[in-house]
């Protein structure tokens, strides 16, 4: 806060539009604009792998513990794609990588910056006769 009385009581005395009397530059508003994502990074996963991960997070949701996900796998013969039987750790840390990809596939924002104006050259005007 100023302290000077005359400055304070009228704040909007600085923030007059300045007119431009000449023509002679060109005059352009520039905008900057910054997109952050982690999605483009994300490699494509076979079908088959989605649908598997899709059932861990879905019997998950619906209850059952990682142990039980494990046990019913081993039980109807589902083997993990290097061919090994399923135990409640690696279904634990399926679940868990799953949800990290979910998550950086939205993690994307943008910053929009405020206008500018440049002046960007002189221009000639031509006079007419």
């Amino acid at each position: 806060m100023s302290t000077n009385r005359g400055i304070s009581r009228n704040p909007l005395r600085w923030n007059r539009l300045h007119y431009i009397k000449s023509f002679e530059r060109v005059v352009r508003l520039g905008l900057k604009v910054q997109v952050f994502t982690r999605s483009l990074t994300i490699p494509e996963l076979p079908l088959h792998r989605v649908r598997r991960l899709k059932l861990i997070s879905s019997l998950y949701l619906s209850g059952l513990t990682d142990l039980q996900i494990s046990n019913l796998f081993n039980d109807l013969g589902i083997r993990t794609p290097q061919g090994k039987s399923y135990t409640s750790s690696l279904v634990w840390v399926t679940r868990k990588k799953w949800n990290n990809r979910k998550l950086r596939e939205m993690d994307s924002y943008s910053i929009i910056y405020p206008p500018k104006f440049y002046s960007v050259k002189k221009v000639r005007i031509k006079d007419d006769e």
